[in-house]
């Protein structure tokens, strides 16, 4: 009986060398953002409410962050000869930061 060994391709067949700067930095923009608003939330709770200017200074550069996320995000994507997969994960997290930050505004 043969054994027939097959070596394992990497599914996009790029080298680890592939990864887009564009999707580390929406990563990292992304992790800021997540932090920024934490840091809006506790100092919301620690003025009891009445946070005012500090937490919307904190809560408009959290959406700066989300829309600089996004738009490195798509430029990534544009590119073919790279990986997508962190570009799609800053991506869509920006767009969900964005999107929550833009709703909170609109009902409030």
């Amino acid at each position: 009986m043969n054994i027939i060994r097959v070596e394992r391709s990497d599914a996009a067949g790029l080298p680890l060398s592939a990864l887009p700067w564009q999707g580390i930095t929406a990563c990292v923009l992304l992790i800021a953002e997540v932090i920024m608003l934490l840091v809006a939330l506790y100092l919301s709770y620690l003025s009891e409410g009445n946070g005012g200017l500090k937490v919307g200074v904190v809560g408009f550069l959290a959406m700066l962050a989300a829309a600089a996320g996004l738009i490195i995000a798509l430029s990534g994507l544009r590119r073919k000869d790279i990986r997508h997969g962190l570009c799609y994960i800053g991506g869509i997290g920006s767009l969900l930061v964005l999107g929550g930050m833009i709703t909170l505004c609109a009902v409030a």
